[in-house]
């Protein structure tokens, strides 16, 4: 405690007992998952026994924090221009490469099968081979 002789254990002995609330707000965008605003409303209070001189609450600490309106601005202009490249990573792109990974797949077989065909047979007789010395 910050004041000298007052003890948690001293304050236990009145009957005052502390209470808090806490509001949060906290919104993100859902696709790029930025936190767009933010907010806390934070409220202590002592309440009853003998310490509060006969009121029934007493406020100990109130306070309000939120996000600066220039940090929204700029996390809302940086989540609208990089929309498009999320879209493009998440639902686009991959589906575009299964489609180029078969194609490319599909012409790889075609290009092979048709090297392997067996050649014209006339082609084949007219070459005759050279006679080897040793």
């Amino acid at each position: 405690m910050p004041v000298k002789g007052i003890t948690p254990e001293s304050v236990a002995k009145t009957g005052t007992t502390r209470w808090y609330t806490t509001v949060r707000k906290f919104w993100v965008e859902p696709l790029a998952g930025a936190p767009v605003y933010g907010e806390e409303i934070h409220k202590e209070e002592l309440r009853g026994g003998t310490l509060l001189g006969g009121r029934e609450r007493v406020t100990v600490f109130a306070g309000h924090v939120k996000m600066r309106e220039d940090y929204i601005a700029s996390t809302v202009a940086l989540v609208k221009h990089n929309r498009l490249l999320i879209l493009l990573l998440t639902s686009s792109l991959p589906w575009g490469f299964l489609i180029l990974g078969a194609a490319l797949l599909s012409l790889s077989l075609y290009l092979e099968a048709r090297g392997r065909r067996p050649g014209d047979p006339a082609s084949a007789a007219a070459v005759e081979p050279e006679p080897v010395t040793a």
